[in-house]
């Protein structure tokens, strides 16, 4: 039996139905209710639950067709519920959003293997969740606001890569994860990105200089 649904709380089925809409694509009844075991007026409940919380929403996959099926999509509320209370992990959420600015970036640290660095560069993408832009925009973004979010998440991500003695550059920057970052900057941001890291360089190298004990 499921817990007692209460105003704060979400129940059992209520959390995994969230996390399924969130972490998944084109979710339907029929999808949820072979994920959870339950039948669709179990579901049913849970679902008009969520959508009054307007942490989901539904969608006919022909909207112009009156019998069309019924698709549940999370909202950005949703999702920032999902990543924040329920723990689902920011990548799993990002990956079914089907936008190429996010694409390009998860195909470019692809090869960063290491879960904590890896951790590192997946931060830039929480600003797509908790930014205001994000939240005035109900996670609408202009492709411009997109691209200078993970720009300068990239620039405070790579200040800390370097500070990792395990961090590994040909990991991050190699032939196929350039390709990647040419799909996803202009030339002239990556200069920018670029001149970021040659000033941190040079930052330090003066600091280092100085530091006479």
């Amino acid at each position: 039996m499921d817990e007692v649904e209460r105003d704060d709380k979400l129940s059992q089925l209520q959390q995994k139905i969230l996390r399924l809409i969130c972490t998944m694509n084109n979710v339907s009844y029929k999808t949820l209710m072979e994920k959870t075991t339950r039948d669709r007026v179990t579901i049913l409940q849970s679902i008009e639950s969520l959508i009054k919380r307007n942490y989901i929403q539904k969608q006919k996959t022909n909207p112009e067709y009156e019998k069309s099926k019924l698709i549940f999509k999370p909202t950005h509320l949703g999702k920032h519920v999902a990543w924040i209370d329920l723990g689902v992990p920011l990548e799993d959420i990002m990956k079914v959003e089907g936008d190429e600015e996010i694409v390009n970036y998860l195909e470019f640290i692809k090869d960063i293997r290491d879960p904590s660095q890896r951790k590192v560069l997946i931060n830039p993408l929480s600003t797509f969740l908790t930014s205001l832009a994000a939240w005035t925009s109900k996670g609408r973004l202009e492709p411009n606001q997109k691209t200078n979010m993970i720009k300068e998440g990239l620039k405070k991500g790579l200040l800390e890569l370097v500070q990792n003695k395990n961090y590994d550059a040909k990991n991050l920057l190699n032939e196929r994860s350039i390709t990647c970052l040419k799909k996803l900057f202009t030339p002239q941001e990556i200069r920018e990105i670029r001149g970021f890291i040659l000033q941190v360089r040079d930052n330090l190298t003066r600091t280092n200089e100085r530091f006479l004990i």
